[in-house]
């Protein structure tokens, strides 16, 4: 593939990790590195050729098409997307709801669910207050 400079990439082991090539390529007994510029932080570095992908959004803009494609970027992301999520409603709405509820929502509630989506396994055992469990499994099924 050409890899001149400014074509939009992303890592094929996390399609989060978005950048544009600087058009600087060295070449190894391993094959070909590009020199990528990610957008995240700013950081340049060289992945293999075979590493990335060049973006095509068209096709993903839908999550159903991502999530089907299998592009799914890491628990940071999710993280991310999940507090835009809980705070993208009005905020009178979420403040008389959490006082109605007498709910408090901590950090340490998440952990089993980033603990979760961070392994390979295919379950989590969670033991916790009585109800605790079915809020995170039920905040898991809906997220997933």
């Amino acid at each position: 593939m050409n890899w001149d400079k400014g074509i939009e990439v992303r890592r094929l082991d996390n399609p989060g990790k978005v950048g544009s090539t600087t058009g600087q390529r060295r070449e190894r007994s391993s094959g070909l590195y590009i020199q990528i510029k990610w957008h995240q932080d700013g950081s340049t570095d060289y992945v293999a050729e075979d590493q990335v992908e060049s973006v095509d959004n068209s096709n993903l803009s839908d999550p159903y098409n991502a999530i089907n494609a299998r592009k799914f970027g890491e628990s940071s992301d999710f993280r991310r997307n999940l507090t835009q999520i809980h705070m993208a409603g009005r905020l009178a709405n979420l403040v008389y709801s959490m006082g109605v509820t007498q709910t408090d929502f901590y950090a340490h509630q998440y952990k089993p669910l980033m603990t979760l989506l961070d392994t390979s396994a295919s379950g989590l055992l969670i033991a916790d207050e009585v109800g605790m469990n079915a809020f995170l499994t039920g905040d898991a099924w809906i997220h997933l």
